[in-house]
């Protein structure tokens, strides 16, 4: 979706037309992730459970405060901003798409991935291989026009969200935190 977008339709990424693109792409994605998940696993096994160890709960203390500093600055800015309709229109699609990825994500590499490694190898090396492929998805991004730089940043940053997020599902074993922060 994101090749076309850029190479047929001009639109930029991270642009509105690429994002109002991604829409049913995103949606099919959470489709195919759940037949996946409805024939090969349960919900509650890939962690639709809600945490009920609370000493595990401290990992997500990082994560949290991460969105509630992003959240802060975005919400200190909108006292100075002149927001039109289609403005408020488009930052809504951009939020709802953003779920959207977020859902499609976790299913996808905490979900499906990690559960899939976790009944064949050791959980330290299932945390680093499904680190390893959700790094490896975001190198898509350069079919969608980010340049090579913003790439490789990219790709080390997605390792480590990747690794640190996978290591808090194999603690809390839950994993609608994750899709709530994501």
């Amino acid at each position: 979706a994101m090749f076309i977008a850029m190479h047929y339709f001009n639109a930029a990424y991270g642009s509105v037309a690429m994002i109002r693109f991604m829409l049913p792409a995103e949606i099919l994605m959470i489709l195919i992730c759940s037949i996946i998940i409805s024939r090969y696993f349960s919900w509650s096994e890939i962690g639709f459970i809600a945490p009920l160890n609370t000493k595990s709960m401290v990992w997500l203390i990082p994560i949290y405060m991460v969105l509630i500093v992003g959240w802060a600055f975005l919400i200190s800015d909108f006292n100075t901003l002149k927001i039109n309709r289609q403005q408020w229109e488009d930052f809504a699609l951009i939020g709802f798409v953003t779920l959207l990825v977020g859902v499609a994500e976790e299913l996808m590499f905490r979900g499906i991935i990690l559960h899939a490694l976790l009944d064949k190898i050791s959980p330290r090396k299932a945390v680093i291989v499904s680190a390893f492929a959700f790094s490896l998805l975001h190198s898509i991004n350069i079919i969608g026009g980010v340049p090579v730089e913003g790439m490789i940043l990219q790709l080390g940053l997605t390792f480590i969200a990747g690794f640190y997020l996978a290591g808090v599902m194999v603690k809390i074993k839950s994993i609608i935190p994750l899709i709530v922060w994501h």
